[in-house]
């Protein structure tokens, strides 16, 4: 009950933390990994929060902020122990460009 109120808090954290695509120089961009309980982190990078559930059954990102970091995020979620790439994603908005592929 209280990891899927924490995944509940999670997507909550990564829906309200929408921000407009803009034009910047991606690779400056440093991905930041912060747990919020076992298994459970946000991802943080350019424009937004990432929420990432990782366990031996998978990955699950909640807003997987621009295209142009995807290997960044990539290399943040296998420092975590996530086999990436794979999992499910969970989009929050309608834009193509917020996908990890």
């Amino acid at each position: 009950m209280l990891y899927q109120r924490l995944c509940y808090l999670g997507i909550l954290l990564a829906a309200a933390s929408l921000a407009p695509a803009q034009q910047e120089d991606f690779s400056k961009v440093e991905i930041r990994t912060t747990p919020l309980a076992e298994g459970l982190y946000v991802l943080q990078g350019s424009g937004g929060n990432i929420t990432a559930s990782v366990g031996a059954d998978g990955v699950l990102l909640v807003d997987s902020e621009f295209a142009p970091l995807a290997d960044k995020i990539r290399a943040a979620l296998r420092s975590l122990g996530g086999a990436a790439p794979g999992g499910t994603q969970a989009g929050n908005g309608a834009s193509s460009d917020h996908l990890v592929r």
